[in-house]
């Protein structure tokens, strides 16, 4: 992808359907993401290392330009960091089965969780950050000062991590703050150094790389390019958010660029929440009753967004529909037992 000085835009999560990259590019694409079966047997804990590896031996073969996407699994539970990034965290290393019965309670049962051991899963989890953090360096510093110069660099995550904050583990199908609000840098040719305080989301990320790669953006894509502008700078007022493949109005939710909330939790109701005051979204603090004016104009921009979603799926607009192979999918990331 392409680089110069790097921007820091804080991204909220939108899981809107976004179309390919790599067609769109028309260049040589390169994707890697974690599969057991790829691995051929390597532990856990090189995932980060082999997806580097792998992508580093693709891109000495590319003399053109070309589209790249690594998706390295290390800061996914569980946490398997080798026993040298460990140690930088605890007095010695914990063993892989140790790590994911741990990783498991925290997901499935995280009542059962006592203090110590989240502070030992907050602690596991900062080692992967750290081996990953070193895996990133090494695939930088493998490009040349000109490649670096004609780079386009993205660097996001498609969720974020709980560890106790609110009686959760893993990254459950809830709607808070430390699941949805995930970092973003990005680099490219002739991008000045920025910090991006709007809200926006990853939706916005693909227009975003075409338009720092100076090509068209189609009208039909969702998102909008969040470089900055001479003129005013894109106000993206709505985040929505759902994650079930079938539509769920029980499961979804929206953030205002006001910072007001509204998450729908299935079984455990609504939640309005406005985070200038409630910034760790203390559910006692729910605003439904007082704030009526936010809560009808969430519920109206909620309710208008999932008839969109509803006509998209009762449309020729679809997702992946091999549910066994989402399945699969799932068990291997941990969410399913």
């Amino acid at each position: 992808m392409r680089s110069g000085s790097p921007t820091a835009p804080q991204t909220r999560h939108s899981l809107s359907s976004v179309p390919p990259l790599a067609g769109s590019l028309a260049v040589p694409s390169f994707g890697c993401e974690f599969d057991s079966d790829m691995v051929l047997g390597a532990p856990r804990n090189t995932v980060g290392c082999w997806n580097t590896r792998q992508f580093l031996d693709w891109r000495k073969n590319q003399d053109s330009d070309w589209f790249g996407w690594v998706h390295p699994m290390d800061a996914h539970a569980p946490y398997e960091a080798p026993e040298e990034y460990q140690q930088q965290y605890l007095n010695e290393s914990v063993p892989r089965r140790k790590s994911q019965k741990l990783a498991s309670a925290a997901t499935h049962h995280p009542e059962e969780l006592s203090d110590a051991e989240w502070q030992l899963q907050q602690k596991l989890y900062n080692a992967e950050c750290r081996y990953l953090d070193d895996q990133i360096k090494r695939l930088l510093q493998s490009l040349s000062k000109t490649e670096k110069e004609n780079t386009i660099i993205v660097f996001t995550a498609d969720h974020g991590e709980m560890h106790g904050e609110h009686g959760l583990g893993g990254h459950p199908q809830q709607f808070w703050e430390e699941v949805l609000h995930v970092p973003c840098a990005i680099a490219a040719p002739d991008l000045s150094s920025e910090t991006i305080d709007r809200q926006v989301a990853l939706v916005d990320l693909p227009p975003t790389i075409l338009d720092a790669a100076g090509s068209q953006i189609p009208e039909n894509w969702d998102g909008y390019s969040i470089l900055p502008t001479d003129n005013d700078p894109f106000e993206r007022e709505h985040v929505f958010v759902d994650v079930e493949p079938d539509l769920n109005r029980n499961h979804a939710g929206v953030r205002h660029a006001t910072n007001w909330k509204l998450m729908r939790h299935d079984d455990n109701g609504e939640l309005l929440l406005d985070l200038n005051t409630n910034p760790d979204e203390n559910p006692s603090e729910e605003k439904s009753t007082d704030a009526t004016d936010q809560y009808q104009k969430l519920t109206t921009a909620l309710e208008n967004h999932l008839d969109e979603m509803e006509r998209r799926r009762q449309g020729e607009v679809t997702g992946i529909e091999d549910k066994e192979m989402i399945e699969d999918h799932l068990k291997e990331l941990g969410y399913l037992e």
